[in-house]
């Protein structure tokens, strides 16, 4: 009977064990070196085709350019060093947050880690925010942007919009 109690209660810890001591997901971790890092802080959201897939650790001076460590949850997209990174003022109130516009599919997957140099300048359109008569402004703006830096900003101008009617 003693025997047939301690083969089970092996049998119950070699099962429930692991479960026990399961590792926790691994989550992304990557630097960003950008033109600009001005009003992100740590907590800001990492954002990917709008959703938001990660946050802002750290915020610091790294190679005398400004840097930013994000975190980015489990079921984040893979990084691709044809992805773009820039800064978007998130709400009226100023709040910043890190976009990620995605690059070619057929790009290189990059390592967790990796230092990563930001390829396009920072967007801000804080300026045409503060004065609604420089919208003309705002619109040749966007037509300078790349396509997807366009298509982001024109959807972050709408809810700016709508907010402002309410």
């Amino acid at each position: 009977m003693k025997i047939a109690a301690a083969l089970l209660a092996g049998l119950l810890l070699g099962y429930f064990l692991p479960v026990l001591f399961k590792e926790q997901p691994e989550l992304s971790h990557y630097t960003i070196l950008l033109d600009n890092a001005g009003q992100l802080s740590e907590g800001s959201e990492v954002t990917y085709l709008g959703v938001t897939i990660g946050t802002v650790t750290e915020v610091l001076l790294q190679e005398k350019q400004p840097a930013v460590k994000i975190q980015l949850e489990e079921n984040a997209p893979l990084i691709n060093e044809a992805d773009a990174f820039h800064l978007v003022t998130a709400s009226l109130l100023g709040d910043r947050q890190l976009t990620i516009t995605p690059g070619k599919p057929a790009g290189k997957h990059l390592p967790h880690g990796s230092t990563i140099t930001a390829q396009e300048p920072s967007v801000d359109l804080s300026p045409f925010l503060k004065d609604p008569s420089s919208y003309i402004d705002l619109f040749t703006a966007l037509s300078k942007l790349p396509e997807g830096q366009r298509k982001e900003a024109i959807q972050q101008c709408q809810e700016i919009l709508k907010n402002q009617q309410q």
